[in-house]
């Protein structure tokens, strides 16, 4: 990991990208009742991707490998950012919390009756999915 913090291409590379995300900023476009957004996130996501070795070459195998070490460490700086984040909004999720544990007994329904039902029609591999995608 040592040798992944010192590669000072990945990183001019990942700051270019940032930049550039956070330049276009986010899109949002509304789809019948809702609206989908598209984040900066995304954009420097599908930079990256086409920056690798298979497509624009920005970026080798050695970089690829570099990266892939360092995102425990950048997980856990967001999670950080995350806790800050929710930490101070504490009172209001503890008002919702009756809410949150009705939708968990939501998800245990799914397991208790829609998985048997799913088996009995016949569903093999496809329950987990269709569980999943009920809950």
């Amino acid at each position: 990991m040592i040798e992944a913090i010192k590669n000072w291409k990945l990183h001019v590379l990942v700051l270019i990208l940032v930049i550039v995300a956070e330049w276009i900023g986010a899109f949002s476009f509304p789809i019948g009742p809702g609206k989908v957004v598209l984040l900066p996130m995304l954009y420097a996501l599908i930079m990256g991707i086409f920056s690798g070795p298979k497509f624009l070459k920005l970026a080798n195998h050695k970089d690829m490998i570099d990266a892939g070490s360092l995102i425990g460490v950048t997980l856990m700086l967001l999670m950080a950012k995350y806790g800050t984040t929710v930490g101070p909004n504490i009172p209001m999720i503890l008002r919702t919390s009756p809410a949150l544990i009705l939708q968990e007994f939501g998800n245990l329904g799914t397991v208790i009756i829609g998985v048997p039902v799913a088996v009995y029609l016949g569903l093999r591999r496809e329950t987990i999915g269709a569980a999943h995608s009920i809950a």
